[in-house]
């Protein structure tokens, strides 16, 4: 992470004015303000950046461009005059620019954890899923206690196979974040951690593998103030394994002590309906019996469910 320093604090309390003017909306005293900074005191990174993001606000975008391209050159470090280019390069719909801006910074200062992980957001504007993994397993490889980092190259990974229409693709990537994802199934810390492992092993249909993820949930690190986030991980992986009745038995559960959560109730009638359809297709010596279809549910549940609507709308 960047540190702090005297002469960036200095030049900090002298650009304080321009923030104050930029934030009311006064860009032509910004850019006066800065005028007279930098004649008195040369040309401070921060403030010509500051410069072009005022004139950008006035639609002078050329004359913003053109600050902008006189900075690149130098390749700034400074993580305030960064921040301001990219605003301009957002505002100019320039995206790609920002990812090399922050490139060109890392080269000079390789290992600064806060300029990867900007990079590794400007990729993610830019939908740039192989090289978010490649920064987000840097900045793993540099700083591995933080275990979040893993996980955002996990997440890349998945949005890929999500953002791809090619199958072939997909059928080389989701066998890929599995294995990637089996390293680190014992570090789950998060719920969010949690719904990543579970949709990975969804993807692969896993889906027994997962619903004994979702159902372990409360019981590991991940406390029971998720408990609601575990309940819909464990109620997907039964729906996707047709345990409609031990899908619906959840439902019913929820819906008795959340009776404003809507989520629930569709499930509720999703489930009831899939049972209903299973039972009135399926002649009655073909019928699994409920220890078998279920493990253990019977076939009053839609009668039940139905119950359970009523009185809870009372």
């Amino acid at each position: 992470m960047a540190e702090s320093n005297p002469a960036s604090e200095i030049q900090e309390r002298r650009l304080k004015p321009v923030y104050d003017l930029i934030d009311k909306s006064n860009y032509k005293g910004a850019v006066q303000q800065i005028d007279r900074i930098v004649k008195k005191h040369g040309p401070i990174p921060s403030a010509l950046a500051m410069k072009a993001l005022a004139l950008n606000r006035m639609n002078k975008r050329e004359l913003c461009l053109e600050i902008l391209d006189k900075m690149k050159s130098d390749v700034p470090t400074d993580l305030y005059t960064l921040q301001s280019m990219a605003f301009c390069y957002k505002d100019t719909r320039k995206y790609e620019e920002v990812a090399l801006m922050y490139v060109a910074a890392l080269k000079k200062q390789p290992k600064n954890e806060e300029l990867m992980t900007r990079l590794f957001m400007a990729h993610v504007s830019n939908d740039d899923y192989q090289k978010q993994k490649q920064v987000a397993l840097e900045l793993h490889k540099l700083f591995p206690n933080n275990n979040p980092y893993y996980f955002w190259a996990l997440i890349s990974v998945v949005m890929q196979i999500h953002a791809s229409s090619d199958e072939q693709t997909k059928s080389v990537l989701i066998p890929l974040v599995a294995k990637m994802a089996e390293r680190y199934k014992d570090k789950l810390n998060s719920v969010n951690e949690l719904k990543l492992f579970v949709s990975i092993l969804k993807l692969n249909k896993r889906y027994e593998e997962a619903l004994s993820y979702a159902k372990l949930g409360p019981e590991t690190k991940i406390r029971i103030q998720e408990e609601d986030e575990c309940f819909s991980l464990e109620t997907e992986c039964l729906i996707a394994l047709n345990r409609w009745e031990e899908a619906l038995t959840c439902y019913k559960m929820r819906c008795n002590v959340a009776r404003d959560d809507w989520i629930a109730f569709k499930g509720l009638i999703k489930c009831s309906l899939a049972l209903y359809e299973y039972y009135q297709k399926t002649p009655l010596s073909e019928q699994k019996q409920p220890a078998e279809f279920t493990q253990g549910a019977d076939k009053t549940s839609v009668g039940s469910a139905n119950s359970c609507i009523e009185n809870t709308m009372n």
